[in-house]
């Protein structure tokens, strides 16, 4: 019966350098430090962003390409047209019959 145990119990078991798992590939964010301090390479390309600010630069011949990123552009729309509202709101003495936010919730 003893026998019989450690056949089983040997059965699912694999010598350490019977396994080999490969390690996933990591790509590390790349620090672009070309146009100052908080700058990393868009993963895959050659595009440097500024995480804080959404600026993007670009190397070119003609020099470096400046621009925001689509994320950044659309929260800065979004934030005129909150500013617009708030504005129409106080216009038409609205602004002050809304409920203050709590934070909690309530």
């Amino acid at each position: 019966m003893g026998i019989g145990l450690l056949a089983v119990a040997n059965a699912g078991y694999a010598e350490p350098s019977a396994i080999k798992q490969e390690a996933a590939a990591v790509e590390y964010v790349k620090i672009c430090s070309l146009y100052g301090p908080d700058y990393f390479y868009m993963p895959g390309s050659d595009v440097c962003l500024n995480a804080s600010s959404g600026r993007t630069v670009v190397a070119t011949e003609d020099g470096p390409l400046v621009s925001q990123s689509d994320l950044s552009l659309r929260i800065a729309l979004l934030e005129m047209q909150i500013g617009q509202l708030q504005q129409q709101l106080e216009q038409a003495g609205l602004i002050s019959q809304l409920p203050t936010p709590q934070p909690d919730g309530k």
